[in-house]
């Protein structure tokens, strides 16, 4: 991955910064550069009310400081202080540009609240995914949307199918491209087959056209060319996107982490080959309960559907990718 801070010079003088300003498309006056220390930095400048603004969290491995000047400035500074570090100070700073990106071009102010707001979740994030190893459902679930994302989104519209992969930041489905939208469904070879729904929302084509993938995955060893671990897998991706492609890479890293993963040993002890993978298209008559079905009052109902009355909703995944990628 392209490393946009190691072509700025450390700064000269103690106590000065050496920034540049980050890409033109961004509105807000971002800056990236090193101080004295050869530290990578990214600051944000802007006049606010100091009792508005929501306290700098503190970060392993990063320094968040917001420092105030007699004028009502505020100079937010994010200091990277354990190289270890490096690839998560990318994404968050790449996260908080994405976060930012559609505030009227100058509005430094407003974008303070919300980079602190980010921050704080990227706080509990960190956290998180320090303290928690996927459990085995997890792991099936993450590895059957990054299977997906592999063997379909990128080889229909390339490096740009990334932004499509939404499962990992809680929204209700899967992918979105377009109006058209793909819930995966991943479960073990020998589980009974039926698919899980979490919510009345998730099969509601009120907010778009929905095809389902449900794929199965079975035990494997390294003798089977085919079989990945979560690690492998993980690193396939990352690898086919390729260092010339930042933005997508980036956002690669970042549905990552809020999925939380980061690589452990404990990923590598077990490995996966896909064994079917059938698309249904959601159609009026498909077997679902909806919100419109439910009454007053009742609400986030998961059920389970048998794989057995979908079968007249079977679509070819060739013609399911032509229709929703073109």
């Amino acid at each position: 991955m392209s490393d946009q801070w190691s072509e700025i010079p450390s700064s000269d003088h103690p106590g000065v910064d050496n920034v540049r300003r980050v890409e033109v498309q961004y509105p807000l006056d971002f800056r990236r550069g090193k101080d004295f220390h050869g530290r990578y930095i990214f600051m944000l400048e802007g006049m606010a009310d100091k009792a508005s603004l929501p306290l700098a969290p503190k970060l392993g491995g990063i320094d968040v400081s917001a420092d105030f000047d007699g004028t009502g400035s505020c100079k937010l500074v994010l200091t990277l202080l354990d190289p270890a570090y490096v690839e998560i100070f990318r994404v968050l700073c790449h996260d908080l540009l994405s976060a930012t990106s559609r505030l009227p071009r100058g509005d430094n102010s407003k974008g303070l609240i919300i980079v602190l707001d980010r921050l704080v979740n990227w706080q509990h994030l960190l956290r998180r995914r320090q303290d928690q190893i996927l459990t085995k459902q997890q792991i099936i679930g993450l590895m059957g949307e990054l299977l997906f994302l592999r063997d379909i989104v990128l080889k229909a519209v390339g490096s740009e199918g990334v932004s499509a992969w939404r499962g990992s930041f809680g929204d209700e489905q899967d992918f979105v491209h377009g109006e058209w939208i793909f819930e995966i469904k991943t479960q073990l070879s020998t589980a009974d087959q039926r698919m899980q729904i979490s919510s009345e929302a998730q099969l509601d084509t009120s907010s778009g056209k929905i095809l389902i993938c449900h794929q199965t995955l079975g035990a494997s060893s390294a003798d089977d060319p085919r079989s990945r671990s979560l690690n492998e897998l993980v690193q396939e991706i990352r690898s086919a996107l390729g260092s010339d492609s930042t933005s997508a890479a980036m956002d690669f890293e970042l549905s990552l982490a809020k999925a939380n993963y980061t690589k452990r040993p404990d990923y590598d002890d077990n490995r996966w080959v896909l064994s079917t993978r059938k698309t249904y298209e959601v159609l009026d008559k498909f077997p679902r309960i909806t919100p419109a079905m439910l009454s007053n009052g009742i609400e986030r109902v998961a059920y389970h559907i048998r794989l057995e009355a979908c079968k007249p909703f079977e679509i070819d995944i060739d013609k399911a990718v032509e229709r929703v990628f073109g």
